[in-house]
Order: C-alpha cells, then sequence, then structure tokens
C-alpha cells in the first residue's frame, strides 16, 4: 500500500465496477475530484479512495453506501476499517 499511496495517477472510484450504477451527483465528483487532486502523495486516501467504489463513497458520497442510493446492496465502511486497523496497529511491526 505504500507504493499505491505514492501512485499520482489514481482518481476516485465513482462507481462499483461489478454493479456500474453511476448515482452520484456531477458537483459532488468534481468537488471530490479537486480535493483528491490536491491530496499528497504518501497520504492514505491516495492508497484506498481510488481501490473501491465503497471507499470513494464513504469519503464524498457517504450515502452512496446505503442501497437506497446505489440500488444494489448497502456496503460498508472501508475507510473507518482501515483507521481502526491502522490504531490497533500502532507501533507494532507486521
Amino acid at each position: 500500500m505504500v507504493e499505491k499511496s505514492k501512485d499520482m495517477s489514481g482518481q476516485p472510484a465513482w462507481f462499483d465496477v461489478k454493479f456500474p450504477v453511476k448515482f452520484v451527483p456531477t458537483d459532488v465528483q468534481e468537488s471530490g475530484k479537486a480535493d483528491f487532486d490536491n491530496m499528497p502523495s504518501g497520504s492514505i486516501g491516495r492508497a484506498y479512495i481510488p481501490s473501491t467504489a465503497a471507499a470513494t463513497w464513504e469519503v464524498y458520497y457517504p450515502d452512496g453506501l446505503l442501497k437506497k442510493f446505489n440500488t444494489v446492496q448497502d456496503y460498508g465502511a472501508p475507510m473507518q476499517n482501515v483507521m481502526e486497523i491502522v490504531i490497533a496497529l500502532s507501533g507494532k511491526r507486521f
């Protein structure tokens, strides 16, 4: 993940590739892209936001995690899960 966090070519994943329902408003996508483009190399967001639509939604459009918005399923909270793991591992080597 360290190398992925340094990849400056990634972009937010606005829709789930397996279930390509496009529902995120254009203004949210534009502001999210601008925020992501300003994220520094090496940040955790650079590693996880492009990895899944659920990660992108959690950061920029949390309602997208809900079935009533994405029309497919309720998704978990991947960024929150990552932060809990980081906190649990604080100071420990893997």
